[in-house]
């Protein structure tokens, strides 16, 4: 899939290995970038792939910290 492509909550479901009610609730509360064509949500997999790269730094940033103290990781898609 080509970085411009234009992806359905459908498809984003299928290439985040997630349920399509999950990638809806994640739309619809901010947690990934997306945009609405009138009440559909569209995403751009090059802002999703940004996003998933964002998350992972997250995770490494939490990681390296986390060895220094013990605490329950975060939510990464609430760090949106």
């Amino acid at each position: 899939m080509p970085d411009n492509d234009i992806m359905t909550v459908k498809e984003l479901a299928g290439f985040l290995k997630i349920a399509e009610k999950t990638a809806d609730r994640f739309a619809s509360e901010g947690k990934v970038p997306g945009f609405k064509v009138g009440s559909a949500w569209r995403f751009r997999k090059s802002e999703i792939d940004r996003w998933i790269s964002e998350q992972e730094q997250k995770r490494m940033k939490y990681d390296r910290q986390s060895t220094t103290r013990r605490t329950a990781p975060p939510d990464l898609a609430d760090c949106q």
